[in-house]
């Protein structure tokens, strides 16, 4: 089984805030959804990029 880590817990929470964006009835509740699975992502590729510094690309 693979490691389940910050990467993995981010990616799990950003598809929960998707859909619950999709259920969202107010506007700035969809909004607000949206936001936090952004915050999501950027979390993930922030600590998938921690864990593997040597495959950065040359970054």
């Amino acid at each position: 089984m693979p490691n389940k880590g910050p990467d993995f817990y981010h990616r799990e929470r950003a598809v929960a805030e998707r859909r619950a964006a999709k259920r969202a009835r107010d506007e700035r509740a969809q909004a607000a959804h949206l936001e936090l699975a952004y915050q999501h992502e950027l979390a993930q590729a922030i600590a998938w990029h921690r864990s593997n510094p040597s495959g950065s690309g040359g970054h």
